[in-house]
């Protein structure tokens, strides 16, 4: 069990199999040291609101059914995993500015020299290549293991695409647009340096740390990054009800703006929603972040008084 006060879930309204409601809502995650790895990556201000107001809490359990799903998938591999040639799930301690830090890797291969980490994933991120958080994690879990004399040689991210389909797949050749080969794919993660690392978990423990002493307000903002806030340029004209193109990125918007012509044709930034904070951010309902920007509001921590 948590060694944190537990969190109150919704009932079982949907009177859903009492074995699988009790999968959902139990956590067997038992914190040891100051920080983890996972916790370190993550931004201070949904940690620090999720810690000072767990007792409102009231969350769904229906929002934890990817977590059970990866859980179960990490189970099954690791039953497979031959101990004499693998390190499956060790964890690993380290001293960082007077503070423990612990991280437990996936899988290192001793034979070959690498760490593997597996991710549930959506095929969304196969667009993308990998998140930066994934190349943080797994270089603090190398530098971690070179800590404890292994030599590691590669990191890989096996991602395991839930949602993989190959209906999907066979429209997308149609289509002539990007979806996943198979539903895994490999991405090799650059290593860094030890004092790369070292330098990131001393700054990463200052920024938590810090965090610690401010009211709810003051708290650092989340980045977009952090947020899941995808921004979008498009290219238009005064008065038009409809962009004429929408690029992902400014420098793409600016490149092919010289070839419209004849209109008075200009970029306009337009900003994304912050998809995770609101719809997979436990911290949500306590968020001055959010409260700021108007986008919290129906969120209000009033409404747990009427629910519990």
């Amino acid at each position: 069990m948590n060694n944190e006060k537990t969190v109150a879930y919704k009932a079982n309204i949907d009177s859903i199999p009492e074995p699988l409601y009790l999968a959902l809502t139990n956590d067997t995650y038992v914190k040891v040291g100051d920080y983890s790895v996972s916790e370190l990556i993550g931004p201070p201000q949904p940690a620090q609101l999720i810690k000072r107001h767990r007792d409102k809490l009231l969350l769904d359990p229906y929002d934890r059914i990817k977590s059970l799903m990866g859980t179960g998938i990490h189970s099954v591999i690791n039953s497979y995993t031959n101990d004499a040639t693998h390190l499956a799930e060790n964890r690993f301690s380290v001293t960082v500015d007077k503070l423990v830090i612990t991280g437990q890797p996936d899988v290192f291969s001793i034979d070959d020299n690498i760490l593997y980490d597996y991710k549930t994933t959506s095929t969304w991120i196969s667009a993308i290549g990998r998140k930066d958080e994934w190349e943080c994690q797994l270089n603090c879990y190398a530098w971690m293991l070179r800590q404890n004399d292994f030599k590691v040689d590669k990191a890989v991210i096996a991602a395991i695409y839930t949602d993989w389909s190959k209906t999907k797949k066979a429209l997308s050749i149609l289509k002539k647009s990007h979806y996943p080969e198979n539903p895994v794919e490999l991405f090799e993660i650059p290593l860094w340096e030890d004092f790369q690392v070292e330098h990131y978990l001393s700054a990463r423990t200052r920024e938590h740390e810090r965090a610690k002493s401010l009211a709810d307000a003051d708290l650092p903002e989340c980045s977009k990054d952090d947020r899941w806030r995808k921004d979008t340029w498009a290219i238009t004209t005064p008065n038009a009800s409809r962009a004429t193109r929408v690029f992902d990125s400014l420098e793409e918007a600016r490149e092919a703006l010289p070839n419209y012509k004849g209109k008075d044709y200009y970029i306009e930034e337009r900003e994304g929603q912050p998809t995770k904070c609101k719809f997979y951010c436990d911290a949500a309902p306590f968020c001055q972040q959010l409260r700021r920007e108007s986008i919290g509001k129906e969120l209000d921590p009033a409404y747990y008084g009427d629910t519990r």
